[in-house]
């Protein structure tokens, strides 16, 4: 699963990003929203000549990309962009956590999970332990990462259960980037470096890495996981395995590794018997 090929670089989609570009990210309806090197942040549509919304924050801040606009946080402060406008949100005094849910905005706070519609408007507040440092969505449930890397999830309606997963063996380290992986799976990007894959069945760890310097991107495109830190180091992971067929996987281990440890020993064993993959041996 392993692998360090360079993850493709699309040309750049607008001049303002090679000449004003600090970061920038690519909202749902594909306007882009940037910070400048001057600590502003702007959003623009593909093919605009100049910013339909704009900060002069003078701070460096972090953006999160939503389907009709992207959150700004600086730590202290949460905005919200859109096209129509651009709106503060209303945060306690802890530095907000950011992330994306269904069509709106997850903003965690002072033991509060807010969740936002599109719109702005709060509709959602879920107490959680203090110590927040990403927030995000995966399947039915919110997940929150914590500073001391640890990680919970939490039902996306009021009412409803936890989900009881134990994480295991995750950095002690505060979670920088959370994104949903491929057959019930959580990927999570650490201030670390460590980047690790684990079950959202029963919190193990399915596979791990640490690169240099913090996470700050995750992407999931075709099968293939790319992470990149902030001073630029990156991996590439094939996921394809993990949407094969059980049984053909099985069939594929049986026949490449034949063999089982009995007694400290590589013993040369058959498929079980009673295993439901096991071939018809007529």
């Amino acid at each position: 699963m392993a692998g360090n090929t360079t993850p493709p670089l699309p040309p750049a989609p607008h001049p303002v990003v090679e000449q004003q570009a600090r970061v920038v990210v690519q909202t749902g309806d594909d306007r882009l929203c940037l910070q400048t090197w001057d600590h502003g942040v702007q959003l623009w549509t593909q093919d605009g000549a100049k910013p339909s919304q704009q900060l002069d924050l003078k701070r460096r801040c972090r953006l999160v990309a939503l389907p009709k606009g992207c959150l700004v946080s600086t730590g202290e402060a949460a905005y919200l962009l859109t096209e129509s406008r651009s709106q503060p949100l209303a945060v306690e005094d802890e530095a907000p956590a950011m992330g994306r849910w269904r069509g709106g905005a997850l903003v965690a706070h002072g033991g509060h999970l807010d969740a936002y519609d599109a719109n702005g408007q709060r509709s959602e507040r879920r107490a959680i332990a203090a110590g927040a440092a990403a927030v995000g969505q995966v399947g039915a449930a919110f997940v929150v990462g914590y500073r001391d890397g640890k990680i919970e999830l939490l039902a996306d309606h009021g009412d409803g259960p936890a989900p009881a997963v134990a994480f295991e063996r995750t950095p002690v380290s505060p979670s920088t980037e959370l994104l949903a992986g491929p057959m019930n799976t959580l990927i999570v990007g650490y201030l670390s470096g460590d980047v690790g894959i684990w079950s959202l069945t029963d919190g193990s760890r399915l596979a791990h890495a640490r690169l240099h310097g913090p996470i700050a991107h995750l992407l999931l495109e075709d099968d293939k996981l790319y992470a990149a830190s902030e001073l630029g180091d990156h991996l590439v992971w094939d996921l394809g395995q993990l949407q094969r067929d059980y049984c053909e996987l099985m069939a594929e281990v049986w026949r490449r590794v034949p063999v089982v440890w009995t007694e400290g020993h590589a013993v040369v064993r058959p498929p079980p018997e009673t295993h439901r993959c096991r071939p018809d041996p007529r």
